[in-house]
């Protein structure tokens, strides 16, 4: 009689069997935590209320960078995904729905570098619009940076018994020998939004907008087949954004 190995390797098992054993704990124990990416939000958190508009524009440039760091760490090869042998029209509408998932999931980051291309042409067509747009960006940052510092230094005066102006009726600046509020700035940056829109055409650059970065993505996800590894790449792709949402 001859008695057949189980085929789990032992704990002690040597070569095959102890990178099994490796694999098999790496599989289960958590990842390490990452250094977690600081949001857009955080340069206008409290604790940054008092940095001016040329540090909160170096935060907003240290974050985008990091963005696309990881961004361009996660692209997947530009002849894959040019590769014109593996077009073809889909088959159903069952098809199309599974080309749009599993090619968003792995091209991800392609698509996302892709959309920002054609986005950033089409706003360089139309450089009034985009100058205005950051005109009232920055002048949103300038205001809401000045107005956490108001209230922080509200909040000290209080402290020490004195009375200080709080809220939207603290003056944020004087111009022309009139103190200017941050309701009344807001007023004044959403009445030059609305008409720098309407004048520069900004129906037209949305619908643009729109679709070059989702036209081009979309047609691009219909028309090309599935890479064989999107659904192995998809599932470990998951198991990361929910290790990184544990951490978060």
């Amino acid at each position: 009689m001859q008695f057949v190995d189980s085929g789990f390797p032992s704990p002690n098992t040597a070569g095959a069997g102890g990178g099994y054993q490796a694999n098999n704990s790496n599989m289960h124990s958590p990842a390490p935590p990452q250094n977690q990416i600081p949001s857009y939000f955080s340069v206008f958190a409290p604790e940054n209320s008092h940095q001016s508009l040329v540090e909160k524009s170096k935060m907003v440039y240290t974050i985008t960078r990091r963005n696309i760091t990881v961004l361009f760490a996660s692209v997947r090869p530009w002849d894959e995904f040019f590769d014109r042998h593996a077009f073809c029209y889909p088959a159903g509408l069952s098809d199309v729905l599974g080309r749009l998932s599993r090619n968003g999931n792995y091209f991800y980051s392609n698509y996302l570098i892709l959309s920002l291309l054609c986005s950033i042409l089409v706003l360089l067509q139309n450089l009034n619009f985009l100058v205005c747009m950051l005109i009232c960006a920055m002048l949103t940052m300038f205001v809401r940076s000045r107005g956490a510092a108001l209230q922080a230094a509200a909040a000290a005066a209080a402290a020490d018994g004195e009375v200080a102006p709080s809220g939207g009726s603290a003056p944020i600046f004087v111009l022309f020998k009139k103190e200017w509020s941050a309701s009344q700035c807001y007023v004044v940056i959403v009445v030059f939004g609305l008409l720098s829109f309407y004048i520069c055409g900004g129906s037209s650059i949305m619908f643009w907008l729109l679709l070059t970065t989702f036209g081009v993505s979309s047609i691009h996800m219909v028309l090309r087949r599935p890479s064989e590894h999107s659904d192995f790449q998809n599932h470990n792709n998951s198991n990361n954004n929910n290790m990184l949402y544990q951490y978060a």
